[in-house]
């Protein structure tokens, strides 16, 4: 290789370098920018986040290296496509120069390699503030995440105030005590588990988790309180059937099993009933509540009558929801549709029973209370002017009617008898059969 065809190739290469490194960085300048920013913006927001969080310069610029890196190698795979090669760049020599091929020829060999220009035109020239800019921008606001000050965010949580559900379950909670029904244990518990939601940092009182629990605190103190109420309706109802059939004794063994299942009932539950409610009960099996007087019994029902309708005033809602309904009902203190007695449960009447003789065994109150409407008169059955004894098909009027009768005698006599048989099809066959009617009956019969 002579001294031509070198300075010409290292032309064509200077060239070649250029160009390909203007491709590369077109492709680099935009993501790299977007990118740093970005970067910066999450470098700000952690050290905000966290304040004792110290990051050493060689950590930060570990990191803006190997991110600088990660985009370079993805802008390079990018404007590979682009890039030129050296024959090309000694194409755009020859052809700028005006050596009509020239480079081309002396390449392969066909001629000498012509002298090189002592002035040789710059073929490609950079936008230096298009490289500048954003290299800048880059570097100053990657530099600024990690020297600028930051304070941590301050929160005031003072001026958090705590969860509504909160005061509604305190709320609730003196109300049910106030009843004086239940046993103070239960409350204590009930008042530490919201002493322990209490002690949660004030930033985690409105979390999902914090909220749920709440909300499942106050659902299971108003399931508790309810259980207590129906224990007791169930029992003052069952003590007012066992005095009405104190004479009764299958009707007062029934009403004994009964409450002693409400009793065990209620000392299953978390929400245990005032001792004062059961001290007259204590020790009591079923044969010893038989023997207690009507008096007493009845005293007992208006205790524990008297504490269900506390319990139930302490709870929300005024008129109960249906399940309350169903236990009412279910515990006999309402009077019967059927046979207006009170304790029936329909299965002694015509509501409730189905069959033949006893209708379909539809029950009025099977979705609860109903409503009385409005605007509606008194309904009463129509009374039909027909006799009680009348049948289907007796005659609802008569009147009289003179019948024709013949005056002549008559007498048994022998019926005619048939002349000539068969005349009477034969004429049938010719008169009211059709032709093809005939042939196809005689042709049935041959």
């Amino acid at each position: 290789m002579n001294d031509r065809e070198s300075a010409w190739n290292q032309l064509a290469g200077r060239l070649q370098r250029k160009i390909n490194l203007a491709w590369w960085w077109q492709s680099l300048a935009a993501p790299w920018l977007i990118s740093a920013i970005t970067f910066s913006i999450i470098i700000l927001f952690v050290r905000q986040s966290n304040p004792a969080l110290i990051i050493s310069p060689t950590i930060a610029i570990g990191l803006v290296l190997g991110l600088f890196i990660i985009h370079s190698l993805a802008a390079y795979l990018i404007a590979k496509k682009r890039f030129i090669s050296r024959q090309e760049c000694l194409v755009k020599l020859e052809s700028n120069l005006e050596l009509d091929n020239a480079l081309t020829s002396a390449q392969m060999g066909l001629r000498d390699w012509p002298i090189l220009p002592s002035a040789v035109p710059q073929l490609l020239r950079w936008n230096k503030l298009r490289i500048l800019i954003p290299s800048a921008v880059a570097i100053i606001t990657t530099c600024a995440s990690f020297a600028l000050p930051v304070s941590a965010k301050e929160t005031n949580e003072s001026d958090i105030n705590e969860p509504r559900l909160w005061s509604q379950i305190e709320t609730q909670l003196e109300e049910i005590k106030a009843t004086q029904v239940a046993e103070d244990p239960y409350f204590t518990n009930i008042e530490e588990q919201l002493e322990k939601l209490r002690q949660q940092p004030k930033s985690d009182w409105f979390n999902h988790s914090s909220l749920e629990a709440s909300d499942h605190l106050k659902q299971q103190m108003l399931s508790d309180a309810n259980e207590l109420k129906k224990s007791l309706s169930s029992g003052a109802n069952q003590l007012q059937r066992m005095a009405e059939a104190k004479n009764q004794p299958a009707q007062q063994k029934a009403a004994a099993d009964a409450m002693q299942q409400a009793l065990q009932q209620m000392r299953k539950g978390k929400m245990q009933a005032n001792q004062d409610l059961l001290k007259q009960l204590q020790g009591e099996n079923q044969n010893g509540l038989q023997q207690l007087s009507k008096e007493q019994l009845e005293k007992l029902k208006e205790q524990w009558q008297q504490a269900a309708q506390d319990m139930q005033g302490a709870l929300p809602g005024d008129d109960g929801d249906w399940k309350d309904q169903q236990w009412e009902a279910a515990d006999g203190d309402q009077e019967c549709d059927g046979c207006g007695k009170k304790g029936c449960d329909g299965e002694s009447c015509e509501g409730g029973r189905g069959g033949v003789n006893r209708g379909p065994g539809t029950n009025k109150k099977l979705l609860g209370k109903e409503h009385q409407a409005d605007e509606q008169g008194n309904r009463s059955p129509l009374k039909s002017d027909l006799s009680a004894r009348s049948l289907p098909g007796d005659l609802l009027e008569t009147s009289e009617i003179d019948h024709d009768k013949s005056a002549k005698p008559f007498s048994p006599s022998s019926s005619q008898q048939s002349q000539n048989s068969g005349e009477g099809g034969d004429r049938v066959w010719r008169d009211s059969l059709m032709p093809d009617e005939q042939k196809a009956l005689k042709n049935f019969f041959e």
